[in-house]
């Protein structure tokens, strides 16, 4: 009998979502110190949910961390550290669901790193070129209309988020 493969998430994806969650709960940490409130137990959750191998609590995670966005986004951090913590949770978020992912599909033992860096790039890359449009679209309601770089980041994200969960190749169910 051969030995069980480990589905536990993958270490590269792992590392990847812990360190872009932690890099948000810092950028926004300093710019809006209660965002923390919501983006440190975000990143506990996801952690939790990777540790777990649980999509739904990696996801819940996710919701969390992008919540402190919001709360900075609304309060008094600027609109760069916004858009920046949005993209960095959007990364976390998916990393970690690429690592449940694969683990499941493949096993934790297998050679993943490349493709998971790849997957990371991709998403960094979108989520930064969303980021970079955001503001563009923001910069001519600057200083009259600070709602309206909340709701073009949250705009923003929800598109992200669709169009990494459409593209991915676990997201067509097969009865």
């Amino acid at each position: 009998m051969s030995p069980a493969v480990d589905r536990s998430p993958t270490k590269p994806g792992s590392a990847i979502s812990l360190a872009a969650g932690v890099l948000a709960v810092a950028v926004l940490g300093v710019t809006m110190p209660p965002s923390a409130g919501l983006t440190i137990p975000g990143v506990a959750v996801i952690g939790a949910g990777l540790h777990s191998g649980r999509e739904r609590l990696v996801t819940a995670g996710g919701v969390l961390l992008f919540a402190g966005v919001l709360v900075a986004g609304v309060g008094e951090a600027g609109v760069g550290a916004t858009l920046i913590g949005g993209a960095l949770s959007v990364l976390a978020w998916d990393a970690a669901v690429n690592a449940v992912e694969l683990g499941e599909q493949v096993g934790y033992e297998a050679e993943t790193r490349s493709a998971e860096l790849s997957h990371a790039a991709g998403t960094t890359a979108v989520g930064f070129g969303t980021a970079v449009a955001a503001y563009a679209m923001y910069v001519p309601f600057e200083g009259g209309r600070p709602i309206v770089s909340v709701v073009l980041l949250t705009v923003a994200a929800v598109l992200l988020a669709s169009a990494l969960r459409v593209s991915s190749p676990t997201s067509t169910s097969t009865e």
